[in-house]
């Protein structure tokens, strides 16, 4: 053991003399080029689309973005998006839409652009993160940082827009980190309390950033402070609290909650634990450690990777798990262990191990969150703690061993080329949503979210048959169907192929399913126009319930036709005037009360809705002929 103190002592003073040659430019200068190297390795990314898969929900049609402006327009800071609480990272998606208009709904760019910038500089505050953890090693700093700019499974935080919290988060954790390593060196106050701000901003960004304060306990340990003292746990009560309180709201919001009437509440509320609340305490650890498990060997060998990892169908069906899942839990309960041993001679390997768990340990699947047993984000901070606990364990290698200190920079180099190519080829897995989904029914041809997610995005391109091709599909699953949405793409195939009959039969089916959802009601509406007027209000009438606010303008609309097809003319002006009280106001509405009033005998009212119609929208044809009819 003596040996072995010596040899970390020597070191570490290599690394303390190095600290003290490094001159601040070499320093900026090695962030900079990091940063030049993300930029690069993500350039392909810039002309990507926006997904069908959450970026609808978080730009395309969120109605902060359709009602930019508008007395409308939801409050940030009081509205969950996906079933989150992250108002600073929906701050930052408006700043990038905000100048854009109607754009923002197509114009991808500059959301991907923002986020591969807020990328390239959480790689340099991986850099200044590591250097400072390590009192000045510029190897494990460097690779560390250039691993974390090229590594493949980073792709999904980066590529895709609706992962700016994962960015974004993480460059709040990495500052404060940074910050806290300054405290630990200065002890000044004002650096603890930096951290608290910081700490703030990041769980804003994303709940995910509570991991911080193991982390911080974690670095204390790495550095040589007594976790049995009291001074170490008193400054981070403060962290304690907020965690506290950030996590609550995390999970009530996860459950469908409003946080005591805090939050506004969103269309179609649905628990995003839905899908694994079945699952068996012994279930939830396998696949906690499978995850776990597969997050290493990718780390190391980052192929196949796929947007979409769904849980096992024996899983689904309610059959015995296959072995593999297992064993996965139990290697990485050994891998723990060993990393446990090696503390005998090194804290770096543990040190490494604890920062990965901390970090992953969360979006684990211990309480199953969406819809797949593990996803490339998760990895986004965790694959810091594997990067440092190697690197480190390799430095000191090299200082046994002086002749495989080339060596091992060819390794490094080498990874590192490897991983860059591996990225820019899976930047472009998420060039649109075809593309997406079909390189993950690639991997799981008969996955039913895939092909739901697949058959959505057909049927809004109108590629229709390709559409019910995949919802049939999925149906075909051997396993219970859970996605509402699939039996809603097929009442919409059914509708557009004048079939209303059979697409109020699937229509039923998906409210069935998810009865809070304001669009089943107003497409089953849609279907009941020409079959049963009576029961198509009475659906319109329960969609304004539940559609958000930027919506209802189409339920007016539909329900304005309906009682004019009724000749029920004073309704059908009564809900032109209450959608108008609500700031929804258009030419449909205004001929709707024209062609009302006319059917009246009103000519002077109709004549002036009509004129109001085509102020509006001149080239609108149906007003111009009621106006001809009228004589006008």
């Amino acid at each position: 053991m003596a040996k072995i103190a010596k040899r970390e002592q020597s070191a570490t003073a290599e690394n303390v003399q190095t600290a003290k040659n490094f001159k601040l430019y070499w320093i900026g200068g090695l962030m900079s080029l990091l940063i030049l190297i993300a930029q690069f390795t993500y350039k392909n990314a810039l002309d990507n689309q926006f997904v069908s898969w959450d970026d609808t929900m978080y730009v395309t049609e969120n109605p902060m973005f359709l009602q930019y402006g508008k007395p409308a327009m939801p409050d940030v800071w009081k509205t969950p998006i996906a079933l989150n609480y992250h108002p600073l990272t929906m701050e930052s998606l408006l700043l990038n839409g905000q100048n854009l208009g109607k754009k923002a709904e197509s114009d991808a760019r500059p959301f991907i652009s923002t986020n591969i910038w807020l990328h390239a500089f959480n790689c340099a505050l991986v850099f200044l993160f590591l250097l400072m953890l390590t009192e000045g090693s510029w190897f494990v700093a460097l690779s560390g940082g250039l691993l974390f700019a090229v590594h493949p499974m980073h792709v999904e935080s980066v590529a895709w827009v609706s992962e700016r919290k994962d960015v974004l988060y993480s460059f709040f954790f990495l500052l404060a980190s940074v910050t806290y390593l300054q405290y630990l060196k200065e002890r000044k106050g004002v650096w603890m309390l930096a951290v608290i701000v910081l700490f703030v901003l990041s769980c804003l960004s994303k709940a995910m950033a509570v991991s911080l304060v193991p982390v911080l306990l974690l670095i204390d340990w790495y550095k040589g402070r007594s976790l049995t003292s009291t001074k170490v746990w008193m400054e981070k009560i403060p962290l304690f609290a907020l965690a506290l309180l950030f996590g609550l709201v995390a999970m009530d919001i996860q459950k469908g909650g409003n946080f005591h009437g805090f939050f506004n509440n969103i269309e179609g509320y649905k628990s995003a634990l839905a899908s694994g609340e079945n699952l068996s305490m012994l279930n939830r650890f396998i696949f906690a450690g499978y995850g776990m498990m597969q997050y290493i060997f990718r780390f190391f060998a980052p192929v196949n990777l796929s947007p979409f990892y769904p849980y096992p169908v024996e899983e689904l069906q309610g059959l015995p798990l296959p072995i593999n899942y297992g064993l996965h839990l139990l290697l990485f309960l050994l891998i723990g262990g060993i990393c446990w041993w090696s503390l005998r001679f090194t804290k770096s390997i543990f040190f490494g191990f604890l920062y990965y768990f901390f970090t992953v340990i969360l979006v684990a699947q211990l309480i199953s969150v969406g819809l797949v047993v593990m996803a490339d984000r998760y990895t986004y901070l965790p694959y810091i703690g594997l990067s440092a606990g190697l690197l480190i364990w390799l430095e000191k290698l090299t200082v046994q061993h002086r002749q495989l200190k080339y060596t091992t920079w060819a390794l490094v180099f080498v990874f590192g080329a490897f991983c860059m190519n591996q990225t820019m080829k899976q930047t472009d897995v998420w060039q649109d949503t075809e593309t997406l989904f079909s390189s993950a029914r690639k991997l799981y041809p008969k996955d039913e979210n895939i092909l739901n997610n697949l058959g959505l995005h057909y049927g809004k391109t109108g590629k229709l048959e390709e559409s019910r091709a995949c919802f049939e599909e999925a149906l075909s699953v051997p396993y219970p169907v859970r996605q509402a949405t699939i039996y809603e793409g097929l009442g919409n195939y059914y509708g557009i192929n004048n079939n209303p009959q059979k697409a109020v039969e699937m229509f039923d089916k998906a409210i069935a399913i998810n009865p809070l959802k304001g669009n089943f009601y107003y497409n089953r509406a849609m279907a009941y126009m020409s079959l049963d007027l009576g029961k198509a209000e009475q659906d319109l009438e329960t969609a304004l319930k539940y559609i958000p606010m930027n919506d209802r303008d189409k339920v007016y609309l539909l329900r304005g036709y309906c009682y004019l097809k009724q000749n029920l003319f004073q309704k059908a002006i009564d809900n032109a005037n209450t959608a108008m009280k609500q700031g929804i106001d258009t030419e449909f509405l205004h001929y709707q009360m024209a062609l009302a009033n006319f059917n009246m005998g009103n000519r002077e009212e109709a004549m002036k809705q009509v004129n109001i119609s085509l102020r509006m929208n001149p080239n609108f044809a149906d007003g111009k002929t009621l106006k001809a009819q009228m004589g006008g």
